[in-house]
């Protein structure tokens, strides 16, 4: 996308045009989900946070203000929503099999 392709679909995001919101996710949706992926390793966890991401460009769309393209602001925000996902994860205790508590997890 050109700089004025990415102003002219954001401001059609903006004005609620589904069809702008949906050539967004089409354009990116693929190479973004890879991209989750990779870096979760965990497919339905990534696309959890492609689904947060989508709804995030959506609802902060005014503010995108054009200065980088419109897939790299999409784009931090994925990786934004990655790195929640990833600092959840490090909270969770981990259980292993061996563990005598196991069994008060699974029943």
């Amino acid at each position: 996308m050109t700089h004025e392709n990415d102003l002219s679909l954001a401001r059609r995001i903006a004005a609620r045009d589904d069809s702008a919101a949906t050539e967004l996710m089409q354009s990116l949706g693929g190479e973004m989900l890879g991209f989750a992926n990779g870096m979760l390793r965990d497919h339905a966890a990534a696309e959890d946070a492609l689904q947060e991401a989508f709804l995030a460009v959506l609802r902060a769309i005014e503010k995108y203000d054009g200065r980088v393209a419109l897939r790299a602001w999409a784009f931090s925000i994925l990786r934004n929503k990655i790195y929640d996902i990833l600092r959840k994860r490090g909270r969770e205790p981990i259980v292993s099999n061996e563990d005598p508590d196991v069994d008060r997890f699974t029943d």
